[in-house]
């Protein structure tokens, strides 16, 4: 599925924010925060498997695996590992320059990113080529496993700050939810996913009404608990069918 130019800039600006923290990450001197680097790297691929051109979220994929194979220590954070990771960053950066004019030649150096950074956590070759699309949804399952596992989450988080919400605090809790949204923005675009896209949206707005009132809206606590439990049983179908 090739997305609309529109999308591909909207692609471009996010996924330029998640590699600059990515690379100022790899950058730093010693160790960087594994956590984070996994974060950052998790939501790159996140926005490239939903919005950006052929072949970016394999790429963005390799970062990620470069970060959980340092966060679980797998491989040792090293000087020499760290301006490898800068440089496959850097080169990333540069691909979003051409996401107009996407063409083969991009995904071939998308391509010779991936096999470098697999090869340094042992994976080179063993990476699975493009799955199937899923039945009549026209997502790859990798997409859908993806969006389900973001929208699990969201629907754990929803269970933690119920209470919150339900007490009307001022809404520290918002922040985490936000954060929980972030993976998730953009899937108004994908086909076969409602009413995920809209739940999404109206948690979006719920929060934004919370941040500029001071406090949760009145009567949003219940709801919250209710919404976790039909997100949390809609994201097993999300990967199964789309």
């Amino acid at each position: 599925m090739n997305a609309p130019v529109g999308r591909r800039e909207f692609f471009a600006l996010e996924a330029g924010e998640y590699l600059e923290r990515l690379a100022l990450l790899a950058g730093a001197r010693g160790q960087p925060d594994a956590e984070d680097l996994v974060r950052y790297a998790r939501a790159l691929r996140g926005a490239a498997l939903m919005a950006g051109p052929p072949g970016y979220a394999v790429a963005a994929g390799a970062i990620e695996g470069v970060a959980k194979a340092s966060r679980e220590g797998t491989i040792a954070w090293t000087p020499m590992l760290g301006e490898q990771l800068a440089q496959a960053i850097d080169e990333c950066k540069a691909l979003l320059g051409r996401v107009r004019e996407w063409s083969e030649v991009d995904m071939q150096r998308c391509d010779q990113i991936t096999e470098r950074l697999d090869g340094l956590i042992g994976m080179a070759g063993k990476r699975p080529g493009p799955s199937d699309p899923s039945l009549g949804s026209g997502l790859s399952s990798g997409v859908r496993a993806y969006v389900a596992r973001e929208a699990a989450g969201v629907a754990a988080t929803l269970e933690q700050v119920a209470d919150a919400v339900e007490h009307r605090p001022a809404p520290d809790s918002a922040d985490v939810l936000l954060h929980r949204l972030q993976p998730l923005r953009g899937l108004g675009a994908l086909p076969g996913l409602s009413p995920l896209p809209e739940l999404l949206e109206t948690l979006d707005l719920t929060i934004a009404f919370a941040c500029r009132g001071g406090a949760w809206p009145r009567g949003a606590g219940p709801p919250f608990p209710a919404t976790a439990t039909a997100q949390a049983r809609q994201a097993p179908d999300i990967a199964a069918l789309g």
